[in-house]
């Protein structure tokens, strides 16, 4: 099988038959991870960074109740109770 002509190529096949052939390469290639290697190694970490998450778990038990009771009862007023506490802009909602 013959190999195909440089002319005959398109735009992507010539840059690769460029980097294929140029001596060039190893140099990009040793850059790129040189390059890699530095932000890598300068870039800041935490191994237990403090992030602050608006949320809660609210556990409220009522035996014998059926779950329409526990919405009514229950959920809607602390829902309402909730939404007037400072920061909390977001409205919840149940699945």
């Amino acid at each position: 099988m013959t190999e195909p002509k440089h002319n005959e190529l398109n735009l992507a096949g010539r840059i690769a038959s460029y980097f294929i052939d140029s001596k060039l390469t190893l140099l990009v290639m040793l850059f790129a991870f040189l390059a890699g290697m530095f932000a890598f190694l300068v870039t800041p970490r935490e191994e237990n960074p403090r992030i602050v998450v608006p949320a809660a778990n609210i556990i409220v038990q009522k035996p014998g109740a059926t779950p329409d009771e526990i919405e009514q009862l229950i959920i809607k007023p602390l829902e309402a109770i909730l939404q007037d506490w400072p920061g909390s802009n977001t409205p919840m909602a149940w699945p």
